[in-house]
């Protein structure tokens, strides 16, 4: 006949497993980036897009696996600066017009050579 083992021999406890973690946690945090949001005018399915790409990023920096910081959405009538993602709906509501000139968005690049920058049309 087998001898009965505890569960709590099998798996260890969870504060054990947290306490362990803790150290990786805080010797490999996460990456910490710049993002860009280039408001301007393009087709709906295109905005639809990035919408959705935006979506998926902001996502990440909830669920902690990446950091984006600043967030600076900027169009023809200048740029406004978060100190992370603001809600989704606050993208998806805003107007996309007019057309950025090349020499903002290469300030902007230059600015934050790290940075993901998000306009209709890249992937």
């Amino acid at each position: 006949m087998d001898p009965v083992v505890p569960s709590s021999a099998v798996a260890p406890p969870r504060r054990l497993v947290l306490l362990l973690a803790l150290p990786l946690v805080l010797l490999h945090p996460r990456p910490v980036r710049p993002l860009l949001v280039q408001r301007s005018a393009c087709a709906p399915g295109q905005w639809a897009d990035l919408v959705g790409r935006y979506r998926a990023l902001r996502l990440q920096h909830l669920l902690g696996q990446h950091t984006f910081q600043p967030v600076i959405v900027f169009s023809v009538f200048g740029e406004r600066r978060h100190g992370g993602p603001p809600p989704t709906r606050e993208l998806a509501q805003a107007a996309a017009v007019g057309t950025i000139p090349i020499a903002v968005a290469a300030d902007l690049r230059r600015r934050y050579p790290d940075a993901l920058m998000l306009r209709c049309g890249n992937p």
